[in-house]
C-alpha cells in the first residue's frame, strides 16, 4: 500500500501479496504434472519454499500448523523475521514516497516494468495450460500456443491500462510485451522438450549418499505402520500410506547398494523409453552435498519384484517397515490368519503367550531372511491387533496429525508369511490350517474372462487361436471350467486368495476365479473360493484368455 498511489491498485497489491505464490506453486505442479513423465507430485525444495513462504498467509498457516504439532520454534522465527522485514520494507517506502506521485498506479516508476515480468510471465504459461488441458487430441498444441499468446497480451495490456488508468494505453511498451511473450516461449519450449534434463536426471553411484524409496502403492496387502519408542514409554505412531501416495520421503531410511541402484537406473532407463505399464513409485536421491531430488516412476511387475528383493536385503529398511514389533508384547490382543483355502481364522485365544511368540518369530524370520525370501508366493498371512498402546497421538497416511486418546491407541497390522520363515510356520503348522495350495483337494476351478468392448477390431486376429478349453458365454466375456487333474495341479502352482498375493506380483488381468474344493457346491459363484493369478501363467489359461478377447494381462512380465 505503501507504494501505491491509488485505492484499486493499493486492492490489487495486497491481495497479490498474499495469493501470488499460491498461485504460482499450483501453476508449477501442473505443469510438470503436464510435461514431465518422472515429475514427483510432493512439495519439496525451491516448490516447497514458494508455495509455504512465498506468501505471508502461508507463513502464518504452516506456523500454525507446527504449532499444534509442538514444534513451532523455527516457523516463529520465520514468521517474526517476516514480520520485521515487511515491517521495514513498509516504513522505508512510505517515508521515501514523493507526494506529486500520489495519485499514480505505483508512486516508484521502476517497479511498473518488474511487476508486468513478474505476473506476465507465469498468467501468459497459465492460461496457456488451460488452452492445453482443453482438447484431447493432437491439437493440443496449437490451442496452447494460441492460450500463451492470448494470456501474455491480455495480461500485459491490463495491467499497462491500469498502470495509466487509460484503455487506450493497452498496447504500449510493445518492446516489452515482445520480449515477455519470448520468455515465455522459452520457457514453454524448456518444459515441452524437458530441455533441463528433468525426465532423465539419474545421479552417479559415487556422488549419492544414499536413497529414499516409497513402494506402499507396490506393496499394498500387507497394512503397516511405523512405531518409535520413546524414554518414557511413550509411543509415536506413523501410518503407511497404502494408496498412490506420494508422501512419506522424508522419514523413511536412506539406503546405498549397487543392487538397489541398480534396480532403480533400470527403472528409469524404461520410463526413459516410454514404457509405461504397472503402478507408480516414489524415489528422494540424496547427494553427498545433501541437496535431494525426488522423481516418480511406473514400474513393471517384473522390475517391481528386483526392487523389492533388493529392498528385502536391506536391514535398516526392514527394521522400519516392520517397526511395529517394538510395541510391548502387553498390547498385543488378537492374532489372526488367512490361510490358503481363504479361511480367516484367530489364533491362540487363549493363550498371550503363545500369541507373542508367533510375533517373536515372525520378527525374526524377517530380519534373518534376505531378498531371495519374495521370490515366492506367500502362504499365509498374520494381523497382528494391538490396543491401549500410550501414545503422543499418530500421524495418518494423509500427513495429519491425530491427537492422542486417553485410553491409549489401538493398532492393527497384517503381515506376509513366506515359506522361508521357519519358525513362523512351524508355530502354525501347529493349528492345522493349510499352508500350501497342495493341501487343498481341489475338485474344479471356474475362470471367468472379462473380454475387452473393442475386440471387434482383432477379431481376425483371434480367430485363428484354438482354444484348449471350452468357452461358456456369460453377460461380460466367457467362463472356462477346468476339471483334469493336470489342469488343476498347474493352476494350484500360480493362484493365491486375493489377500496371500504379494501386491507386486499381478496388477493387470481381466480374469478371476472361483475355486470349488472336493465336497464343496458352488451355488452362483457364493460357495466358492476367489483367487488371483500369481505365479507363472500356464500356457493353457493363456491361450483361453486371448481365445476370450482379453487384452488386460500382465503377469510376471
Amino acid at each position: 500500500i505503501a507504494c501505491t498511489g491509488t485505492m484499486l491498485m493499493g486492492a490489487l497489491a495486497w491481495a497479490g501479496l498474499f495469493t501470488y505464490s499460491i498461485v504460482l506453486a499450483v501453476m508449477l505442479q501442473l505443469s510438470g504434472h503436464l510435461f514431465f513423465d518422472t515429475w514427483y507430485e510432493g512439495s519439496y525444495g525451491i516448490l516447497a519454499a514458494v508455495r509455504n513462504l512465498g506468501s505471508p498467509l502461508m507463513v502464518i498457516v504452516s506456523f500454525i500448523d507446527r504449532y499444534s504439532s509442538g514444534s513451532f520454534g523455527k516457523h516463529l522465527l520465520i514468521l517474526i523475521l517476516t514480520l520485521f522485514i515487511m515491517a521495514a520494507l513498509s516504513w522505508m517506502a512510505f517515508c521515501r514516497r514523493r507526494s506529486e506521485n500520489t495519485g499514480k498506479a505505483l508512486v516508484y516508476t521502476w517497479m511498473e516494468p518488474v511487476l508486468s515480468a513478474l505476473i506476465t510471465i507465469p498468467f501468459g504459461l497459465g492460461i496457456g495450460l488451460i488452452f492445453y488441458m482443453i482438447p484431447e487430441d493432437s491439437s493440443k498444441t496449437a490451442w496452447w500456443i494460441f492460450g500463451m499468446i492470448l494470456g501474455t497480451i491480455l495480461v500485459h495490456g491490463i495491467l499497462e491500462v491500469i498502470y495509466e488508468m487509460d484503455f487506450r494505453r493497452f498496447f504500449r511498451r510493445k518492446v516489452q510485451l515482445m520480449i515477455l511473450g519470448g520468455v515465455v516461449a522459452i520457457c514453454a519450449l524448456t518444459m515441452k522438450m524437458d530441455l533441463l534434463g528433468y525426465d532423465s536426471y539419474f545421479p552417479a553411484y559415487d556422488n549419492l549418499q544414499g536413497v529414499v524409496i516409497n513402494v506402499s502403492n507396490l506393496s499394498y496387502t500387507e497394512q503397516l505402520c511405523n512405531v518409535e519408542k520413546k524414554e518414557n514409554g511413550i509411543y509415536k505412531i506413523r501410518y503407511t500410506a497404502t494408496s498412490d501416495n506420494s508422501s512419506g520421503l522424508l522419514d523413511q531410511p536412506v539406503m546405498k547398494s549397487k543392487a538397489l541402484y541398480n534396480s532403480l537406473k533400470d527403472i528409469r532407463l524404461q520410463n526413459e523409453k516410454g514404457k509405461k505399464s504397472g503402478r507408480r513409485m516414489y524415489v528422494r536421491y540424496i547427494n553427498k552435498q545433501g541437496f535431494s531430488v525426488c522423481r516418480g516412476y511406473i514400474v513393471s511387475s517384473a522390475q517391481a519384484q528386483n526392487l523389492m528383493e533388493a529392498l528385502y536385503d536391506e536391514q535398516t529398511w526392514k527394521e522400519d517397515r516392520y517397526s511395529f514389533f517394538q510395541l510391548d508384547k502387553q498390547y498385543l490382543k488378537e492374532v489372526t490368519g488367512i490361510f490358503c483355502d481363504g479361511d480367516i481364522q484367530t489364533l491362540f485365544e487363549k493363550n498371550a503367550e503363545k500369541r507373542q511368540a508367533l510375533a517373536e518369530a515372525l520378527r525374526k524370520d524377517i530380519l534373518e531372511n534376505g531378498g531371495q525370501t519374495v521370490k515366492d508366493q506367500p502362504c499365509a498371512m498374520l494381523m497382528f491387533d494391538y490396543a491401549g498402546i500410550p501414545s503422543e497421538g499418530y500421524m495418518d497416511e494423509w500427513g495429519m496429525n491425530v491427537p492422542a486418546v486417553q485410553e491409549g491407541e489401538s493398532v492393527s497390522t497384517s503381515v506376509l508369511v513366506y515359506p522361508a520363515y521357519k519358525r513362523t510356520l512351524a508355530i502354525l503348522e501347529e493349528t492345522g490350517y493349510p499352508l500350501s495350495m497342495d493341501e487343498l483337494s481341489v475338485e474344479y476351478i471356474d475362470v471367468y474372462y472379462f473380454s475387452s468392448e473393442a475386440a471387434g477390431e482383432d477379431d481376425e486376429a483371434f480367430s485363428d487361436t484354438e482354444p484348449i478349453s471350452d468357452l461358456e458365454e456369460t453377460d461380460n466375456g466367457y467362463k472356462v471350467r477346468y476339471d483334469k487333474k493336470e489342469q488343476l495341479e498347474a493352476l494350484k502352482k500360480c493362484i493365491r486368495p486375493s489377500q496371500l498375493v504379494n501386491g507386486w506380483t499381478i496388477w493387470n488381468a481381466d480374469a478371476t476365479m472361483e475355486v470349488v474344493l472336493e465336497g464343496q457346491e458352488s451355488t452362483g459363484g457364493d460357495s466358492g473360493l476367489y483367487m488371483t493369478f500369481a505365479g507363472e501363467i500356464p500356457d493353457f489359461i493363456r491361450a483361453d484368455a486371448k481365445a476370450a478377447h482379453v487384452t488386460e494381462w500382465e503377469v510376471n512380465d
